[in-house]
C-alpha cells in the first residue's frame, strides 16, 4: 500500500511491515496535549463532557524528574484503521479542544 510521506504515514508503514490486519477494527488511542498543566477544574468538566470515556493521565515522578511536568488525556475509539480516519480523527478533535490551550497528533494501536 501506499501510505503519505508523513509521522502517520510512517506509523501505517511500520504496522504494515509487522503484518498488522487493517481488516478488521482495532481500539486506537487517542492523546490530547495541552500548553499549561495541571487543567482548570471547569475545563476538566468540559472535557469529560466532550470525550465521556477519557482519562487525566497526570506526569508521574519519572516524568517530573526528567523535566517533563505536564499530563495529557487519553481515550479509545475502537474503529477500522484507516489514514483517512485517523487524518480526520485528530483534526476533529483538535478542533473540539482548542479553546482550552489542546491539540491531539498522538495515536496508537496494540499489535500482537
Amino acid at each position: 500500500m501506499y501510505w503519505p510521506n508523513d509521522i502517520d504515514g510512517d506509523v501505517f508503514k511500520r504496522l504494515e511491515s509487522h503484518n498488522f490486519d487493517f481488516s478488521k477494527q482495532h481500539e486506537i488511542e487517542f492523546i490530547i496535549d495541552f500548553d499549561t498543566w495541571p487543567l482548570p477544574t471547569k475545563t476538566i468538566s468540559e472535557i469529560e463532557e466532550l470525550f465521556p470515556e477519557c482519562e487525566f493521565i497526570e506526569p508521574d515522578e519519572e516524568d517530573i524528574r526528567n523535566g517533563d511536568t505536564t499530563g495529557y488525556v487519553q481515550f479509545y475509539i475502537t474503529e477500522m484503521l484507516t489514514y483517512k480516519f485517523i487524518i480526520n480523527k485528530q483534526k476533529e478533535i483538535t478542533k473540539k479542544v482548542k479553546p482550552f490551550g489542546g491539540w491531539c497528533d498522538s495515536w496508537g494501536v496494540m499489535t500482537q
